[in-house]
């Protein structure tokens, strides 16, 4: 596994919607793709509350189990028209996908999933 850091790679930019790896979520960015505005998880009120510190840390990264900041990522990679996604499906206690769907997008290869299931399984009920 490398030691490269996503930040590190020409071509990146923070998007809005991202979280990175310590829960603040992006809400601005400039045109350079730098955060300008941000959240920050407050215990105190449950919620989110809008920081108003100076600069961005540039030693953030970006939370790459987030999915929004997934999305983000995926858009960062170009233009997909011709690309093809696949999505699978697996059961808890099989290594076997019970699922799967292919599409021309992520949500198109999700959506293919959730008709050949007959539902989104982890909507609601």
């Amino acid at each position: 596994m490398t030691s490269c850091r996503p930040t590190q790679l020409p071509g990146w930019r923070w998007s809005r919607g991202m979280i990175d790896a310590t829960g603040r979520v992006i809400l601005r960015v400039d045109p350079d793709g730098r955060p300008v505005e941000w959240a920050v998880p407050s215990v105190r009120v449950g919620r989110h509350l809008v920081a108003d510190w100076p600069a961005w840390p540039n030693a953030a990264q970006p939370d790459l189990d987030d999915r929004a900041t997934g999305g983000c990522l995926l858009a960062m990679l170009g233009d997909h028209s011709a690309a093809s996604y696949a999505v699978g499906v697996w059961m808890a206690s099989a290594a076997i996908p019970f699922a799967s769907g292919q599409g021309t997008s992520l949500g198109r290869a999700c959506f293919a999933v959730a008709l050949a299931l007959g539902r989104w399984p982890g909507g609601a009920p």
